[in-house]
C-alpha cells in the first residue's frame, strides 16, 4: 500500500555544468530556435543507496538493508543504439532535459523495465504540451496513446519551452501507478534557459527524495540525495572559488523541506537567509557567488530527513 510520504521529491540543481552530451540530435529551425530530440528509458536495476560508511557518523548500514529494485531513466544514442554514460553526480536521478526558450523538445520513451514490468509514462512540468502529449494516466481513458507505456514498447512526446517556461522542472512517471515509481527512481529535471540572460558558470543538479521500506523493500526508511544516503555517498559537488553557482530547488509529493547550505547566505524578498522552505509542488532557484572556499555540508533541515541521509558536501576550492 503506497504512504504519502513515499513521493517525497525535491529536485535541487545539481553537479555538472551543461548537458550537450545528452542531446542525441539538435536540428536547427529559421528562428533560431531548435529541436532538441532525446531517446530515454526506464530500466529496473539493484540500487545500493549507502555502499560506504557515513563520513559524518561512521556508521555503516549492511547491503541487505540498503538495497532494491529501483526505476532508473537512462539516456540513449539516436534510435535507442546504445545508452549514454551518466552524469556520477546524478545518481538515480534520469537524464537533465535542456531546451532554449522557442525551443522544440521531442523525447523518445522506452519502457525497458524487466522486473516490474508495468506501464510507465513522462509526464513534464514547466513546458507546453498538447493533450496528447501530457502522459497522465485516466482510468476512464486507458487506452490514451502516452499514458500507459507497456513493457517493450515506445512512445515519442512533443513538448515545447514556452517563455514562461525558464527555470528548472521536473519530469516523472504519471502512469498507472505513479507515486510509487516516482518514488523508486523514475524522475528527472527539465531546465529551460533564456537567452538573454547570462548562464552561471556551475549549476548543481541535485534531488531530494524520501523512500519507506513498504514501497522499496529496503531494511529502513531512508531520505536521499540523488538516490544516495549520508554523506560518502551522496555528491560531493564541487566549484572553483569566484564562480556563479545557481542551485533550483523543486519539491513534489506531500513532505515540506528546508533547504540549507553552510557557509552561504543570499538575498530573498530583501532579507539575508541560509535557509529557505521548499512545499510540495514548488520551486525556487538562488545563484550564490562560491566566495567562501571550504568543504561546506548542503542538507535538508528537517531533522528526521537529515537523521535518514539528506545530506552532502559542497566542496569550494
Amino acid at each position: 500500500m503506497f504512504s504519502p510520504r513515499r513521493f517525497i521529491f525535491v529536485v535541487c540543481l545539481g553537479a555538472f555544468l551543461g548537458t550537450g552530451w545528452m542531446v542525441a540530435a539538435a536540428k536547427t529551425v529559421p528562428d533560431r530556435a531548435q529541436v532538441r530530440e532525446y531517446w530515454i528509458a526506464v530500466e529496473s536495476e539493484r540500487w545500493n543507496v549507502a555502499s560506504h560508511p557515513d563520513e559524518q557518523s561512521g556508521q555503516r548500514i549492511a547491503p541487505e538493508q540498503a538495497t532494491f529494485n529501483a526505476l532508473h531513466l537512462r539516456a540513449y544514442s539516436p534510435g535507442f543504439g546504445v545508452a549514454l554514460p551518466a552524469d556520477p553526480a546524478l545518481g538515480l536521478a534520469g537524464p537533465t532535459i535542456e531546451a532554449t526558450v522557442g525551443d522544440t523538445v521531442i523525447v523518445h520513451f522506452k519502457n525497458l523495465d524487466n522486473y516490474y514490468r508495468q506501464p510507465h509514462s513522462l509526464h513534464p512540468h514547466g513546458l507546453q504540451y498538447s493533450d496528447a502529449m501530457d502522459g497522465s494516466y485516466m482510468r476512464s481513458h486507458p487506452d490514451k496513446p502516452g499514458t500507459a507505456v507497456p513493457f517493450g514498447e515506445t512512445f515519442t512526446y512533443t513538448w515545447k519551452a514556452a517563455a514562461d517556461s525558464v527555470g528548472a522542472w521536473a519530469y516523472h512517471d504519471h502512469s498507472v501507478q505513479p507515486e510509487r515509481n516516482a518514488a523508486l527512481g523514475m524522475y528527472g529535471a527539465i531546465r529551460v534557459y533564456d537567452p538573454k540572460t547570462r548562464r552561471p558558470d556551475r549549476e548543481f543538479f541535485v534531488f531530494l527524495t524520501g523512500l519507506e521500506a513498504p514501497t522499496s523493500g529496503l531494511g529502513r526508511d531512508f531520505d536521499l540525495i540523488n538516490g544516495l544516503a549520508y554523506a560518502g555517498n551522496t555528491p560531493t559537488l564541487v566549484a572553483k572559488r569566484g564562480e556563479l553557482v545557481r542551485f533550483n530547488v523543486l519539491a513534489l509529493g506531500t513532505e515540506f523541506h528546508t533547504f540549507h547550505i553552510h557557509g552561504y547566505r543570499w538575498i530573498e524578498d530583501g532579507r539575508s537567509e541560509d535557509t529557505h522552505p521548499i512545499g510540495p509542488a514548488s520551486s525556487w532557484s538562488v545563484a550564490i557567488r562560491a566566495d567562501n572556499p571550504g568543504m561546506w555540508m548542503y542538507h535538508c533541515h528537517v531533522d528526521q530527513h537529515l537523521q535518514n541521509g539528506m545530506m552532502g558536501m559542497f566542496h569550494v576550492l
